[in-house]
This record gives structure tokens, sequence and C-alpha cells, in this order.
């Protein structure tokens, strides 16, 4: 295995222990907090990322880039600073208008909470800086302890000071991010002891790599934005409950799919390189994406048939209709899952005003679904409408992807034809026994069977 292979699976390993273990704290914390409490939560979250994403203007992402240290260390004190700068304005945002936000969202308890906001955009900001950081020096080992101390600390902080409701859920949230933030800073600080930082080379370097904060700070504005706002429109077209609903649903099946996609993209980057210098970058793309399209149709098949069952059975009965909410998901994970870590193709063709394109479109069709769901019916029919326009979104996006890598795009629409024909085939007797017979026990043996089969197919097809 290389060093760059092991590197990620050092990486993908601390997120994905993170992950279990707020997964696995997910049913004890369902059953001492609210649909509401959950809801205030996905609304501070969701307001927290968007300003986070700015939080240093996008100058962290330049950090790795300088081959002198001293450069680098200019840049990791420029973010650090802007971090500091924006979570006094957002404290001031947040003061002068937490009780007009809460307000409009129909969420009074919102409100009670917004001087954590500026805390979360301070530690999450500045964690983000010490964090490539760590990513230059190749600190993967310590990135990975921090993703598992982040958990660790959230889900301590929830559990023990459950009584003191919606607050703590966030307060565990800030805290964890702090725990990174102070460990990785530590370890910076001491890194960037011997290097000279004075305002002339913090200008020089702020002005060589302007264009992150001019171009890529608005992609992942608009990004991060598409993704955190259906937390604050259900809040705000329906209520927190609904809101709240969603939360869980994301966080137990999007959330680790996040995971697997970034790690993906990563090493699909390195490869990509490579193979556009050697002009075969279609070929990657076209076996990249038939083999993630078939890991995401194992995925989203079985999560559509069994969420419901399985979140009413784990999380407890109020939290059922979470469970049809991520039923519905699984469409659209199945999409971002096979497309999403294959955006980075924009880059190593340098088509990023498509890339900015496609992210444009999603957000609009995410907003629009939401409105037009939200209009015509219930918090169900909103994520149903929401969900399945997202799978549309990604779709145009791949094939804007296999279009400006020059790869066959008649060839992406068969495979997802015959992919989600061989996924349906071998799953549909599990789902007529559920959804028709309401036989969970021999609907999930003749999944488990069906399972077994598709995986050794799909071992076949890595080879």
């Amino acid at each position: 295995m290389s060093k760059f292979s092991r590197s990620v699976g050092v990486l993908m390993g601390g997120a994905v222990g993170g992950q279990v273990i707020l997964v696995a704290a997910s049913p004890l914390l369902t059953r001492l907090y609210s649909p509401h409490d959950f809801g205030v939560l996905a609304i501070y979250v969701s307001i927290l990322s968007i300003f986070v994403v700015v939080a240093s203007l996008s100058y962290e992402l330049a950090i790795p880039l300088p081959e002198e240290d001293e450069q680098a260390a200019n840049l990791l004190v420029l973010s650090v600073g802007i971090v500091i700068a924006m979570s006094g304005l957002t404290w001031l945002l947040a003061f002068y208008f937490h009780e007009n936000v809460a307000a409009a969202l129909e969420a009074d308890s919102v409100s009670q909470f917004y001087w954590l906001l500026p805390i979360g955009v301070l530690l999450g900001g500045g964690y983000k800086a010490v964090n490539l950081w760590a990513v230059r020096e190749k600190d993967f080992s310590e990135i990975a302890k921090t993703k598992i101390n982040q958990s660790l600390f959230i889900v301590f902080v929830q559990l023990v000071f459950f009584k003191f409701g919606a607050g703590v859920l966030i307060a565990g949230h800030a805290i964890g991010q702090g725990v990174g933030a102070l460990r990785l800073g530590g370890i910076a600080k001491k890194q960037i002891q011997g290097s000279k930082i004075n305002f002339n080379i913090i200008k020089s370097v702020a002005l060589r790599y302007k264009k992150f904060p001019l171009i890529d700070t608005w992609t992942k504005l608009i990004n991060v934005t598409g993704k955190q706002l259906p937390p604050i429109l259900l809040a705000y077209l329906l209520s927190p409950v609904v809101a709240g609903f969603y939360a869980l649903a994301h966080r137990v099946t999007a959330n680790p799919v996040g995971i697997v996609t970034n790690s993906v993209s990563n090493v699909f980057f390195s490869f990509g390189a490579e193979s556009n210098r050697n002009n075969n970058l279609k070929e990657l793309v076209e076996s990249t994406h038939k083999k993630l399209f078939m890991v995401a149709a194992l995925f989203s098949v079985l999560a559509f048939i069994f969420s419901p069952v399985l979140f009413s059975l784990i999380f407890g009965k109020e939290w059922g209709e979470a469970g049809d909410y991520a039923r519905w998901m699984s469409i659209w994970i199945a999409m971002q899952i096979s497309t999403g870590p294959l955006t980075v193709v924009f880059a190593l063709v340098e088509r990023q005003g498509v890339g900015l394109a496609m992210q444009v479109q999603l957000l609009f069709i995410r907003v629009v679904a939401l409105y037009v769901g939200s209009a015509i019916g219930d918090g169900l029919t909103a994520v149903k409408i929401y969900c399945v326009s997202s799978a549309a979104s990604y779709f145009v996006m791949a094939i804007s992807i296999f279009y400006v890598s020059g790869s066959n795009v008649i060839r992406l629409i068969k495979n997802y034809i015959k992919v989600a024909a061989f996924a349906f085939l071998i799953f549909s007797p599990s789902a007529v026994l559920l959804f028709f017979y309401d036989n969970n026990f021999l609907a999930a043996i003749l999944a488990a069977l069906g399972s077994s089969y598709y995986l050794w197919i799909l071992r076949r097809s890595f080879r």
C-alpha cells in the first residue's frame, strides 16, 4: 500500500470512528431530547456552518500550497486573524438580530443561545485553519485523533448534561470543535515558532492568494448553503419539529456518506491529475463512477426499504417519521455518492465556472423544491420533493462532469439503468414482503441473502 493510500486510510479511519461514536449515541440521545430540541440544534448547526465556511475567507485552503514554511505560517496567522475578526462580527449580528431570526423561524428557543454562535464560528473556523496546517505537515494521525476526541466530547456533554435541554446539544457541538482546535492549534504553534511572522509577509501572501477569497469563498458558500438550508427552511416553513426529524435522518444517513465521498474525492484528485496529464481522464471518470454507483445503489435500496422500520426500532416510535425522511433521502444520497467525489474534475480540467454553475443550479432547485413541497403538503411531502429534485440535480451534474472530461454521456445513462435494474431485481422480493405483507423478519432474511450476492458481484467488479 502506498504512503498516500495509508494516509487516506488513517484520515478515513478517524472520521469513520468519530461518526460511529455519534451514531451509536443517537438512540440514547433521542430518548433524552425531543424532536424540537434536535430541531433547535439543526437550526444552529445550519446557521453556524454557513458562517464558518466564510470565517477565514478561504485563505486556509492556501496553507498547504507554498513551498516555504514561512509563507504557509503567515497564511495560518492571516487565516486565524480573519476568523477572530469574523467571530466578532458574528457576535454583533447575533446580538442585534437573534430575536428577528427566531421569530422568522417561529423557534423562540433559538434566541436563547445566540451567544453560542460567535463561539462556534471562532472554534470551527480556527479548527479548519489549523487542520489545513496539519495536512501540510502530514500530521494525519493527529487529525484522525481529533475527529475521535471531538465526537467523544460531544457525546459526553450531551449525555451527562441532558437535563439542561437543547442548549446542551448546541454547547456539546461547540465544545467538540474547541477540543480539535486547541489540540491542533497547540501543535501548530510549536511548529511555526521558528518562522518570521510580520505584516509585510502577511500582506504579500494575502495578495498572492487573493483568488481564494474572491472565487473559492463563493463556491464554498453556495455549496454549504445548499446543504444546510433544509433545516432552516423546514423550521421556517413548517416547524422546528420537522427540522428535528430531518436532522436525525441526515445525521444517520447523509453524514456518514459524506465521510466516504470526501475520502474518495481526495484519492480521485490525486489519480485524476495524473490521468489528465496522460490524456486518459475520461476512462478513470467512467470506471470510478460505475463502481461508486454500484456501491450507492446497494445503500440506497436497503435504506429505502428498511429505514422506517429501523428508525422506529432503534430511536423510538416518536422518531418513525424521521425514518420516512431517511427513506427518501436515500435516493438523493445515491446520486451524491456516485457524483460528489467526481466534482473535482471541474478543477482538474480548469472548468471551475461550470462547477460553480452546477452548485448554483443545485441550490436553486433545492430551495424551490422545499417551498413547493411545504406549500402543497406536510414535512414528508416537502422532503420527498426535495430529495427527488436533488437527485435530478446531481444527475445533471454527472452529465456535466462526463461532458467536460470528454467521457461518454450515453455510457453514463446506460450504467444508471443497468445498475438500478440489477438492484431492483435482487431486492424487490424483500420490498414486496415488507410493503404488502408486513413480514419484517422474512424481508430481512431475503435482503441479507441479496446483499451477499450483490457484494460478491461488487467485489468482482473492483478487481
